[in-house]
This record gives structure tokens, C-alpha cells and sequence, in this order.
């Protein structure tokens, strides 16, 4: 069992890395934090693998990152362009690439 001193606000990150480990049983040391967020709830979205509902509470938050994130995770045509428009601004081309190429493999 993952043990870990977090707080709300630095779990996302920690969600990303745990859903790419198949690990999301260890979210249970984030997801049980005293009181409620929209950030504990956004993870708890991600984790079970809605994506689009993560983005969109993250949208809510104002977390740019984690909800373009969460979009191209999705795989959705329209969600993964969403995701490229925040990603281009930025130049994250790594990014980019990938998104680029679940279009191509969509189509």
C-alpha cells in the first residue's frame, strides 16, 4: 500500500503516474483525505477512467494541464483536438506528436 503525505492539490500528478502503473487501488491513501475538493473528486473520475468527466472538472478548476491531459487520454476525436489546442499554445511538442498521432490512427 502506497503511504504518502499529499495533500489535494498535488494528486493529480500523482493519479497520472499511478493509472500509467495500473496501480489505481493505491489511490485509496488520496481519495480518503479529510473533506471534499473538486480536485479529490477529479481523481477520483480519472482514476476509474473517465476522462472526459476528469477534464471537465478540471476545466472547472482552472488546471489547464491536467485537463488537457486527461482529454487526450480519452482517445475522442474532439476531446484529443481540444487537447492539441492547449498543447500547441504551449509547445509541448512531445505532446503534439502524440495527439497527432491518435488522430491519424483514428482515421
Amino acid at each position: 500500500m502506497l503511504e504518502i503525505g499529499l495533500n489535494a492539490y498535488g494528486c493529480p500528478d500523482l493519479a497520472i503516474v499511478l493509472v500509467d502503473l495500473d496501480r489505481t487501488e493505491e489511490l485509496g491513501a488520496v481519495t480518503s483525505l479529510p473533506g471534499q475538493s473538486a480536485w479529490l473528486e477529479a481523481i477520483k473520475v480519472f482514476a476509474v477512467g473517465d476522462y472526459v468527466g476528469a477534464a471537465d472538472l478540471y476545466a472547472e478548476i482552472g488546471s489547464l494541464p491536467d485537463e488537457a491531459d486527461a482529454r487526450l487520454r480519452s482517445g475522442i476525436e474532439s476531446e484529443v483536438r481540444r487537447a492539441l489546442e492547449f498543447y500547441r499554445s504551449v509547445g509541448a511538442a512531445r505532446y503534439v506528436r502524440e495527439g497527432e498521432a491518435l488522430l491519424a490512427a483514428s482515421a
